[in-house]
């Protein structure tokens, strides 16, 4: 059987198609071509109608009858003054058509217009922006990093030729109104910082062009997904190669060790920091839990609000703070309106930069270091040369025996787990004795509390699972006479917003069972609560003015990030401060550097000489804490010349490099 096989013909496209093509896709390129289209079409009208006036006319030339025909399209009241039969007709069609070259002109523009809206309206337009801080999207994090960043330029003085109008470019995937909408809903007031929100792909280049990221004076790329962290970082990585000369400095936080290496070869041979979050907040979760009080510290020196840490050069806003073979003790001193803790110096051998915070008495100061200090300000940053010739009171007679105090007991009730956990566990055990428990409840089981308590040396630990961990009577069950610190911690096997609600319910009734205990027995319980939270807007809503209940989370994250994308060099210093190997923070009894006589209540004393008896054990102190009925009252960053009269129940913020347990 023979199957016969049909085909169409092809379609043959008539010079009319075509030329409707053509026209249709000319057309279609935008304002620009269409205006192209009318003026020529204008022109054609003028020059064919003015030669049949010309033609028509016994009198006039050419050019006039061309201008007559010109007149007759922009204004249709001209063809009242048109004398003559023969010349009423074409002049009247030339009016026709001026009336439709009119409208047609209205159309486009107002077209134009609105296709000009409705890009801005998306975001899609240039931003032609320098020194500008791009972050990389619009979320409950970065919510935290713009309001610092705002904060942080409200420092910012107008001669400062870089950054005379501070300008944050957003960046999302979201519709530009709504990003704008969300930062606005968190963030009322912008002051003198500019606020544009672009919408695009996050991982293509027009967008980076549109924004001029190669501009930029620092990138931030903050997201809950270490994926879309890391195809960013790629993107970014790959576009900023196109350019020479320095590029922006780029700040990011992972969530997963395992990423860290991955983030950082896509930006490899950049300015680059990468953080992973669960070891900083592990230490400062560490530390808020072992000394109460800390959490206003870390609250103060991680914002822009009051007083934070700078790292300046020998020349600081014109203030030569030049101290090369003078002794730190001899220069701390000298920072009136500031205090000095340390000093960043260039390794001989490899060219790293090393971190000296709280060097032991005797260190001395070189050439090209630069200065750590904590100041409300950088334009604060002032010395006074004329310390050294001052009269230095004799504290000879005040100075207590300075001893070395024994490991803390501490006895933890950790309620629920996650993957944070043993981190902070590891920290805690640095500091605290033998004897110390951590008693873990969780309503499942988890492999790695048995992991880290093989590694723990000073802490023993009890795992107890549950049903139900929402219990009031149950709760109250388990705050027992010895516990001394509560941890609550957020379950990472749920969502973000389940898990902080679990938590807060949970810390609610905690709260209310230290009020009701406190009411019968008429003193609050010497128990410290420290809570985590992954929301920021949670961790605003529960936060107490309370020296024993604190809150951690991503919020002092994303601070943390802010100063380093301004100051990089903050990087190396938080790592000093905030990790297992270095300078830590501590509450100390002024006791234990200054003698009270019996029947003396307070002593007055000027914090210049405070600072100098303080450092002579290598201590350095920033500031004090005092506690009435509850009441916290907290000073970082004092005036060394303002005197302060101190009860012996006051404690000390200290930086040091030694560990020595609270009286």
């Amino acid at each position: 059987m023979i199957i016969m096989q049909t085909f169409k013909q092809r379609k043959k496209r008539t010079w009319k198609k075509k030329l409707a093509y053509w026209f249709d896709n000319y057309l279609s390129h935008g304002a620009t071509q269409q205006f192209i289209m009318l003026f020529v079409f204008i022109l054609l009208v003028m020059l064919v109608f003015g030669c049949i006036s010309w033609l028509l006319s016994a009198t006039g030339s050419i050019g006039e009858g061309i201008w007559q025909s010109f007149l007759h399209l922009l204004d249709p009241g001209t063809i009242s003054g048109t004398e003559g039969i023969r010349l009423i007709v074409p002049m009247a069609i030339v009016t026709v058509i001026g009336l439709i070259f009119t409208g047609m002109l209205i159309s486009i523009i107002n077209n134009a217009l609105e296709e000009k809206l409705s890009s801005l309206k998306k975001g899609h337009s240039e931003v032609a922006e320098k020194y500008h801080t791009v972050v990389f999207g619009c979320n409950d994090d970065t919510y935290t990093i713009i309001s610092e960043q705002i904060e942080a330029n409200r420092n910012i003085v107008e001669d400062d030729f870089k950054h005379t109008n501070p300008c944050i470019v957003v960046l999302d995937d979201i519709e530009k109104e709504e990003m704008e909408n969300r930062i606005k809903a968190h963030i009322p007031e912008f002051y003198n910082t500019q606020i544009i929100c672009r919408s695009g792909n996050l991982t293509q280049e027009n967008l980076y062009e549109n924004v001029s990221l190669e501009e930029a004076s620092s990138i931030i790329i903050r997201s809950n997904s270490d994926l879309i962290v890391l195809r960013i970082a790629l993107a970014v990585g790959t576009y900023l190669r196109k350019f020479r000369g320095s590029a922006p400095h780029i700040t990011t936080m992972v969530n997963d060790a395992n990423s860290m290496n991955a983030v950082k070869t896509a930006l490899e041979g950049y300015d680059t920091n990468v953080f992973y979050f669960e070891k900083w907040l592990a230490r400062i979760t560490a530390q808020a839990c072992r000394q109460p009080g800390l959490s206003y510290v870390f609250t103060e020196l991680l914002n822009y609000e009051d007083a934070e840490i700078y790292v300046e050069e020998n020349d600081c806003d014109g203030n030569r703070l030049d101290f090369a073979g003078v002794s730190f003790e001899e220069a701390i001193g000298q920072f009136t309106q500031s205090t000095l803790i340390g000093v960043v110096r260039k390794d001989s051998v490899d060219g790293t930069d090393r971190m000296h915070i709280a060097p032991k008495p005797g260190f001395m100061i070189q050439k090209g270091d630069k200065y750590i200090v904590v100041a409300d300000d950088d334009n604060m940053v002032r010395i006074d040369p004329n310390d050294v010739k001052k009269q230095k009171l004799d504290l000879d007679y005040r100075k207590a025996e300075y001893k070395d105090f024994d490991r803390q007991e501490m006895h933890l009730l950790v309620l629920s787990w996650n993957k944070g956990m043993p981190e902070v566990l590891m920290n805690l055990d640095e500091f605290v004795s033998k004897e110390s428990t951590a008693k873990i409840v969780a309503m499942r089981k988890y492999k790695d509390i048995e992991t880290v308590n093989g590694k723990l040396r000073n802490i023993d630990i009890d795992f107890t699972l549950v049903d139900n961990l929402y219990d009031k009577k149950y709760l109250d069950s388990l705050i027992t006479e010895d516990i001394t610190n509560i941890l609550l911690l957020c379950r990472d096997d749920m969502s973000k917003e389940d898990a902080d609600a679990q938590t807060m319910m949970i810390l609610l009734q905690l709260r209310e069972l230290i009020r009701e205990r406190e009411l019968q027995s008429g003193k609050r319980p010497d128990v410290i609560i420290t809570s985590e939270l992954t929301i920021s807007d949670d961790q605003r809503l529960m936060q107490l003015t309370s020296v024993d209940d604190f809150i951690v989370g991503t919020e002092i994250a994303n601070r943390v990030i802010t100063q380093v994308a301004n100051v990089p060099e903050l990087k190396d210093v938080f790592e000093e401060l905030l990790t297992a190997n270095g300078a830590d923070f501590y509450l100390r009894s002024i006791s234990n550097y200054l003698n009270f006589n019996e029947g003396e209540d307070t002593i007055r004393i000027e914090f210049r000489d405070l600072v100098r008896v303080c450092y002579e054990h290598g201590d350095i102190v920033i500031g004090w804490l005092e506690e009435n009925d509850g009441d916290v009252t907290y000073k970082c960053n004092p005036d060394k010349s303002q005197m302060h009269s101190f009860r012996e129940s006051d404690k000390l913020i200290i930086i040091s490099q030694v560990e020595y347990a609270n009286i």
